[in-house]
Order: structure tokens, then C-alpha cells, then sequence
């Protein structure tokens, strides 16, 4: 019985080290890849996760970025923007109270006369929720 864990014939095949050794890889990492924007690359992550979960759009799956913020919007489902709220907050590593994350939810959640802000101004308001609940951590 031959040892399936030899894998000295694989490499003969096929070496990892030749691709990244490759010149046209190098030129693409070192070159290209900055070159294309934060925002295109979050756009290209957002569409790899909405591809990848069949296109459900809720607050436990969605991305971390600009574009999972605008596609709970427009689901209007307080829950989901709740979650994602609290997916971002516990990313950034900031503490907020759960009565305020909500308030912050059902005001960040679309529909007519509901939208009141955007990705940016969210995230300054979950920066004031942590100054607020980090205050009153202090002074009970």
C-alpha cells in the first residue's frame, strides 16, 4: 500500500512557491492591489458574502461595511439593524448599553421618515453611545 501522506510527487506537479514567486502575482500584490480603492474592495467583500449567503440580507450575516449598513435599510426590520449595530460595536470594541443600541437602531432603520443618517453619522453615534456608557460607568 503506498503512503498517502508522502507528497513529494504533488510537488513535482505543482509548487505554491512558484505562484508566489510568479512575476505577474507580485506585480498584482505589490502594484495593482492598492491601487483599487477601500470602497471597491469593501464593495467586492459585500458581494462575495451576498453571493456566499445566497442573497439573504439580515444583521448576523451581512458585512461590516457601508454596503451591509445601506442593505438593512432598506429591509426596515429594526431586530436586523440591531444585531448589525451590535456586530459593528463589538468590532470597534465599544461598549453600549443594549436600551440605547436599540433607540440607535429604529433610527438608523429605513422607511419613510425613519432614515435619519448615514454609515458615517451612525458611527459617530455609536461613539457617543460608548463616551455616554463609559460616563456612566464612572459616576453611578
Amino acid at each position: 500500500m503506498e503512503n498517502i501522506t508522502n507528497v513529494t510527487e504533488i510537488n513535482n506537479v505543482f509548487n505554491c512557491e512558484d505562484v508566489t514567486n510568479n512575476g505577474l502575482y507580485m506585480i498584482f500584490i505589490g502594484y495593482v492591489y492598492p491601487l483599487v480603492s477601500p470602497t471597491i474592495r469593501n464593495y467586492i467583500k459585500d458581494l462575495f458574502i451576498h453571493v456566499k449567503n445566497a442573497g439573504k440580507v439580515t444583521g448576523e450575516i451581512v458585512s461590516l461595511t457601508e454596503f451591509g449598513f445601506t442593505k438593512l435599510q432598506k429591509i426596515e426590520n429594526i431586530d436586523d439593524m440591531a444585531k448589525f449595530i451590535e456586530r459593528v460595536s463589538k468590532n470597534k470594541n465599544l461598549s453600549i448599553m443594549k436600551d440605547d443600541l436599540i433607540e440607535c437602531a429604529k433610527s438608523y432603520v429605513g422607511g419613510e421618515g425613519h432614515n435619519e443618517g448615514s454609515w458615517n453619522s451612525m458611527l459617530k453615534q455609536l461613539e457617543v453611545l460608548h463616551e455616554k456608557n463609559i460616563t456612566k460607568k464612572r459616576n453611578p
